[in-house]
C-alpha cells in the first residue's frame, strides 16, 4: 500500500511539474512585425559599382506583441530595388523562423546586386513578412533606406552615415556636411531651403 501511495504521489508531482512547465512555455502567435524606421537602425555605407555590391548594410526587424515568451510564426524578409512606376526587383530573401514578441533581429551584411538588374537609379527597400506568412497589420512592413543607388555607375555611391557629419569620399579624403560638392541626395542644398 505504501508503495502505491509513493507511486501516486510521485505521479501527481510529476504531472504538476509538467503542467507548470507547459503553462510557461512559449507559444507561436502572430504579432505585428516591421522594419525599424530610425536612421541609426537602417542604413548602408555605400554601393560599390566595381563589385556591384551594397556594402555595410544594416537594418532591424521589430515585433509587437503582449508576451515576450511568445514567438511569431515563420516569415520572410526581402530586400528590393525600386524605381518610380516599376515593380520592385527583389535581390535578397531571408527565411526567418520567427522572432520573440516585443523583440528584434539585426541584419549586418554586404549584398551583391544580381547582374541582370538594369542600369538606373534605384531606392533600396526592405519588406517584412513579404510573403504574408501570417495575418498582421502590414501597414508598416515596407520602407526605404536613405539615399539612392545608381546601378551602372563605374564608381561607388557614398551615403552619409546617420549621426555622422563626415563621410569617406571616392578619393579617400573625408567630406563634410558643409561641402557643396557632395551629391548623395540625402540633404538639402541652400537653394532647397
Amino acid at each position: 500500500m505504501a508503495k502505491h501511495f509513493l507511486s501516486l504521489t510521485f505521479a501527481l508531482a510529476l504531472g504538476a511539474t509538467a503542467l507548470g512547465l507547459s503553462a510557461s512555455a512559449q507559444a507561436t502567435k502572430p504579432a505585428d512585425i516591421y522594419p525599424s524606421n530610425l536612421e541609426e537602425n537602417m542604413y548602408f555605407e555605400k554601393y560599390d559599382g566595381a563589385s556591384n555590391t551594397v556594402k555595410g548594410l544594416y537594418f532591424m526587424v521589430l515585433s509587437d506583441g503582449n508576451n515576450s515568451k511568445d514567438r511569431t510564426p515563420e516569415f520572410t524578409v526581402k530586400l528590393y530595388l525600386y524605381q518610380e512606376g516599376q515593380d520592385p526587383i527583389f535581390i535578397k530573401t531571408f527565411e526567418e523562423e520567427g522572432i520573440y514578441h516585443m523583440g528584434s533581429k539585426e541584419y549586418k551584411l554586404n549584398v551583391p546586386i544580381p547582374s541582370d538588374v538594369p542600369k538606373g537609379t534605384y531606392r533600396l527597400g526592405v519588406y517584412v513578412n513579404a510573403d504574408k506568412s501570417f495575418t498582421e497589420n502590414d501597414a508598416n512592413n515596407a520602407t526605404f533606406f536613405k539615399g539612392e543607388i545608381v546601378i551602372g555607375k563605374s564608381s561607388s555611391n557614398d551615403v552619409k552615415q546617420p549621426g555622422v557629419g563626415t563621410w569617406q569620399k571616392e578619393d579617400g579624403k573625408k567630406g563634410s556636411e558643409s561641402e557643396e560638392e557632395h551629391d548623395s541626395g540625402d540633404h538639402e542644398s541652400e537653394e532647397d531651403k
